[in-house]
């Protein structure tokens, strides 16, 4: 019997038209031989819909939520299904046997929609909410990748009580950590949306004030002159792990922009990373301690950065859910889109049983005992 799947894109982000994109790919990419796929997209203002119309990426470019084919739809407390909404009424469209997470961004990356299908008890293909909300936010990552003994880039970071003191107070909050030139970036943003690269202080103010408007928590690094950046993907569960080849992304300024990454023609954007024995080492092995420790699933892409002039590799980010599910990296390993997608589907539904297995219940008596408790609430 073929499983129901959901494939779950768009999503109230900056991000949003890329997970469109994301989620258009991944829903023709899902073996219809073995799986019924149910395209989920999720409006900017939180609302989902169903149609089968969204296998086409055009029936998404000018949305029509009135639409003859799309159906409004829902998930219920205590229920596995999903549900058809209209007017005041539900009817149940499918059980659902695992969602396929493509949204990138926003409550879709940072451990909200985890937890969500954590409390269905319903399998999904992305890390966990710990592993997606530690990941989300660059200056907690900063934070357990240095705890963790990892390289990380010279930092420093604007919180809201910062920005509430004003420019002279920021400013030398970051200039008494970093020197320039200092890269300024949204701590829970992707695709290089609101990125700076400031030379001084009147740019790292405006840096600021730029990133500020899509996040008020901000990350200040040391921007390195001559580097080149490697990805890996890493897939599999907590008990087995996949590392794919390391590719490193061109570059045609100090950083790789959102234009770059996906308004050029992507074929001249990739080649394979040029690194040593030694860096390759790390890299591969940090990749792994991080997937460890953090209780890896799903597929995730993590960006290192290497310093040219040492040959020191350094953690950059870690993407949760990535662009594509890093596709394009396992495609250099033979293997093709219907089997990455069936793999994180398995494993997702895999991974479910045996976390149903532990035991999630204790018998007590404390309510029966609770009774000088509850008079004092009266009180």
């Amino acid at each position: 019997m073929k499983k129901n799947v959901l494939v779950i894109f768009g999503g109230r982000s900056v991000e949003h038209d890329i997970s469109v994109i994301t989620g258009v790919q991944i829903i023709n990419s899902v073996d219809a031989a073995r799986y019924n796929v149910y395209p989920i997209y999720t409006t900017a203002e939180g609302e989902w819909f169903f149609s089968e119309d969204f296998y086409d990426i055009n029936k998404l470019k000018d949305f029509d939520k009135t639409a003859k084919n799309v159906i409004r739809v829902g998930l219920v407390s205590g229920q596995k299904g999903l549900f058809k909404l209209k007017r005041k009424t539900l009817k149940k469209l499918c059980e659902i046997d695992c969602a396929l997470f493509a949204v990138h961004g926003g409550s879709g990356e940072n451990g909200a929609l985890q937890g969500l299908f954590e409390c269905l008890d319903i399998p999904y293909t992305s890390p966990g909410v710990l592993f997606s909300a530690v990941c989300m936010d660059k200056i907690i990552t900063k934070k357990v990748l240095i705890a963790s003994g990892l390289n990380t880039i010279d930092y420093s970071y604007i919180l809201p009580s910062d920005l509430t003191t004003g420019r002279k107070h920021c400013i030398k909050k970051v200039r008494d950590v970093l020197e320039f030139p200092i890269i300024i970036k949204p701590s829970n943003l992707g695709s290089s949306i609101g990125i700076s690269v400031c030379e001084n202080d009147n740019q790292l103010w405006e840096g600021i004030s730029v990133a500020a408007e899509f996040d008020r928590r901000i990350l200040c690094e040391r921007a390195l002159v001559d580097m080149t950046e490697v990805n890996i993907s890493v897939m599999g569960d907590e008990e087995k792990v996949r590392l794919s080849k390391l590719e490193s992304p061109e570059h045609y300024s100090k950083f790789l922009t959102f234009e770059q990454k996906y308004l050029v023609n992507k074929k001249s954007q990739r080649k394979p990373a040029q690194v040593s024995d030694e860096q390759k080492e790390y890299i591969e092995s940090s990749a792994r301690k991080i997937w460890e420790l953090l209780g890896g699933r799903g597929v995730i892409r993590i960006d290192y950065m290497i310093d040219n002039s040492s040959g020191k590799v350094f953690v950059n980010e870690v993407n949760t859910i990535p662009g594509s599910l890093s596709n394009y990296l396992w495609k250099k390993d033979g293997i093709s889109g219907f089997e990455l997608t069936g793999s994180l589907i398995e494993t997702a539904i895999c991974s479910k049983q045996k976390d149903n297995e532990l035991n999630k219940v204790f018998s007590s008596n404390v309510l029966q005992n609770f009774r000088e408790g509850a008079k004092a609430l009266k009180k």
